[in-house]
């Protein structure tokens, strides 16, 4: 069977490189192109997730940590009890200097401006760990259900005349490998059709 193989990586963007479901979910297609585009997304949406889910599973991991006294309600009652909270930085406008200052807070609201706070020895292992994740393949079966998804995407990534520069052309460049050197052979795929095709004699 023919399979694509494609890096966890490709899932993940940079500041010049928008990861391949989102840059596939931005082009302005018509037909064929833009089904094979929406069912691709679906073949991907679980490892995109999976991705997300395990970078944040990470940085917590690696994340500065502190023990904080909090409230809690204990048979009706309420006391003390020591907690382990991640530290984050976040930036915070200074008045006086005009310029964005950067403070700790264990407050885990979301904030566009907020990071995990990761000291330097443990960044390097999240770094590290980060690394081999993002370098593992994930395989897709070139299947009877699948072979017009998957080639109608490599359709649009090589015929694609969009501009690109610096980690975003490499980034394109990769995906659009991956496509060409789909490997494996059509012989499962043609039994698979033979059987199709008996199963529909039959009926």
């Amino acid at each position: 069977m023919k399979t694509l193989t494609l890096k966890n990586y490709f899932f993940v963007g940079t500041p010049d490189a928008r990861p391949m479901h989102t840059w596939l979910s931005i082009q302005n297609l018509h037909g064929p192109a833009s089904r094979s585009r929406t069912r691709f997304l679906k073949l991907v949406e679980a490892r995109a997730i999976e991705i997300g889910k395990v970078r944040i599973e990470l940085l917590e991991k690696y994340a500065t940590k502190v023990k904080e006294i909090v409230k809690v309600k204990k048979d009706g009652k309420e006391v003390d009890e020591e907690k382990e909270k991640i530290v984050f930085m976040i930036g915070e406008f200074n008045a006086e200097t005009g310029k964005m200052d950067e403070k700790e807070t264990t407050d885990p609201t979301p904030a566009d401006n907020k990071r995990y706070k990761i000291e330097p020895e443990a960044n390097e292992k999240f770094n590290e760990e980060w690394k081999k994740y993002i370098e593992e393949d994930f395989v897709i079966d070139v299947t009877p259900a699948t072979r017009e998804i998957i080639y109608g995407v490599k359709e649009i990534y090589l015929t694609s005349t969009e501009k690109f520069a610096g980690r975003g052309a490499a980034l394109y460049d990769e995906i659009c490998l991956a496509f060409e050197e789909i490997k494996g052979s059509d012989k499962a795929e043609k039994v698979e059709k033979s059987e199709e095709k008996k199963e529909e004699v039959k009926e």
